[in-house]
């Protein structure tokens, strides 16, 4: 299996965040199974922050950027708040951003 470890609310110039790495206080990462809740929603925010910024949209709040993409492919909304704390909405709303993005593609790489 693959691992990989992960110091949380540290990076290597001390200014918090994520750092990959080892050491004391690290995580592993697995590379199966579910992923971390506050991972899934980050990731999620970041694909739909790349989005809008193809837009010449700038969104720095994870929030904001979701609900901002959302209402621009005319997506329920209420799934931001939730997403951070409720595993099913943060699964939907990863896989709307996702469609969202894959929907810019051509149809044969869908």
């Amino acid at each position: 299996m693959l691992t990989a470890h992960v110091t949380r609310g540290r990076r290597p110039d001390g200014a918090g965040g994520h750092a990959a790495g080892g050491g004391a206080g690290a995580e592993p990462l697995r590379a199966c199974g579910a992923p971390d809740l506050r991972a899934l929603y980050e990731v999620t925010a970041l694909l739909a922050k790349i989005q809008l910024r193809f837009s010449g949209i700038e969104c720095p709040s994870d929030s904001d950027a979701l609900t901002v993409l959302l209402d621009a492919i005319r997506q329920d909304t209420s799934l931001v708040p939730t997403a951070r704390t409720d595993r099913l909405d943060a699964e939907a709303l990863a896989r709307l951003v996702l469609q969202a993005w894959l929907d810019t593609l051509p149809g044969e790489t869908r």
